[in-house]
């Protein structure tokens, strides 16, 4: 309901995932969501998984680093967006969701829901339907 929220208020969805790609773009896609930056894995010549990724995992600031790329090679900037909303469960979050101009804490960690009640920041339960 949330993605489809934003979809109807023209929204870009992006999936944003420390998750490897190969299991986050099955949840992007069972969420209507056609774009992903997540964890790039290591393959072998024969295209199978060794277990090791490549590049820098998409965690802490590399999400943040990750998705400006990404929308640089959109030709575009997070600061070029009105607004712009990343929702979060983790602490660990807090490089992207500081970057955003509007964070939403979502059943958070108890680091993050420290820092979302004294920043004013919105949270939620959101349950499944």
């Amino acid at each position: 309901a949330l993605v489809a929220m934003h979809r109807a208020a023209g929204d870009r969805c992006v999936l944003v995932t420390a998750t490897a790609r190969f299991v986050a773009a099955r949840y992007a896609a069972a969420f209507g969501i056609d774009d992903v930056i997540a964890t790039e894995s290591a393959r072998d010549s024969y295209g199978r998984l060794t277990g090791e990724i490549v590049g820098l995992p998409c965690a802490r600031e590399h999400k943040l680093d990750k998705l400006a790329g990404w929308l640089a090679l959109e030709g575009l900037s997070l600061g070029g967006f009105e607004r712009s909303f990343f929702y979060s469960d983790s602490a660990s979050d807090l490089p992207l969701l500081r970057a955003v101009t509007d964070p939403v804490a979502v059943r958070p960690d108890v680091a993050l829901r420290a820092v979302a009640e004294s920043e004013g920041w919105r949270i939620e339960r959101l349950e499944a339907a």
